[in-house]
């Protein structure tokens, strides 16, 4: 069910999901409502277990999101994130980074994202609308492509791709994945002694 969480952050490693020079908007600074991010995320399939965890940095403004995924064969996969959310006219996004300074995109991706009780609903943005609007000249880009992958890179300034996405939201975050969060036990308290 969730494995496309792990596949479409590794897309994204190897230059398949869009990928931003700029934010769709500017760090918001506290915002009521964040908070209920803050946790620990998980999703179970077919051998594979996974988890995001999200906080906060400490010396920054910014979330940090960390994505651990665990094969069958005991083989786990890391991958780091900071970034900040967008508020869009009810819409809720964040806006990664990869925390990586040698990683390939350098720029953000972005995820649309609801809460619903304890879950976690995630939309990743869709490469194929990115890649279109692009080449029609509708959004500034470029495309690269070569026999094993494509580079999607939008170009465009904030407020730019801030009106794209508002205007094609529907399009552009179709398949929404659920991850529920971890309920650790509560341990009890130890009487204190007299």
């Amino acid at each position: 069910m969730l494995r496309y969480v792990a596949v479409i952050l590794a897309l994204f490693l190897a230059g398949c999901v869009p990928c931003s020079d700029n934010p769709l908007t500017a760090p918001p600074g506290e915002r009521e409502g964040t908070t209920a991010l803050v946790g620990t995320w998980f999703w179970s399939e077919s051998g594979e277990t996974g988890f995001i965890h999200i906080g906060k940095d400490r010396d920054s403004n910014l979330m940090r999101l960390l994505m651990i995924d665990i094969k069958e064969n005991g083989a786990m996969e890391r991958l780091e994130f900071s970034g900040h959310p967008s508020f869009l006219q009810g819409n809720r996004y964040l806006n990664l980074k990869q925390a990586d300074p040698e990683a390939r995109c350098g720029g953000y991706l972005f995820v649309k994202y609801g809460l619903e009780k304890d879950a976690l609903v995630l939309h990743l943005m869709d490469s194929v609308v990115i890649k279109k609007a692009i080449e029609s000249g509708v959004l500034k880009g470029e495309v690269k492509e070569s026999n094993f992958s494509s580079t999607v890179r939008i170009t465009a300034s904030s407020k730019e791709l801030e009106a794209f996405v508002l205007s094609h939201d529907r399009e552009l975050f179709l398949e929404g994945k659920v991850l529920s969060r971890l309920k650790l036990p509560v341990q009890p308290t130890k009487p204190e002694k007299p």
